[in-house]
């Protein structure tokens, strides 16, 4: 688990917030599972060609970026939490 997680707690404060992420790992899991569907779905957006017809493309395909890159960060760092391979 990354230190950032734990920063600023006490020992106690650690321990119980290890305990809520036992008990929150379904549902986590479960976040994780929609936000990749999230993210393959703004990864198609990503490539459609009609994007490129419009006059503020360089600040959607931006934005676009971002949220991809939003998505992940989010995905990394629950799958942080739990040990599991970030893809």
């Amino acid at each position: 688990m990354y230190t950032r997680w734990t920063t600023g707690l006490t020992e106690q404060q650690k321990k119980d917030f290890s305990a809520q992420v036992v008990a929150a790992h379904p549902a986590m899991k479960k976040l994780v599972e929609l936000i990749e569907e999230e993210l393959k779905i703004a990864e198609k957006t990503i490539e459609d060609k009609e994007n490129y017809t419009k006059a503020a493309w360089p600040y959607l395909q931006a934005d676009q970026i971002g949220e991809r890159r939003a998505y992940k960060k989010i995905v990394r760092l629950v799958r942080n939490l739990y040990n599991e391979e970030v893809k």
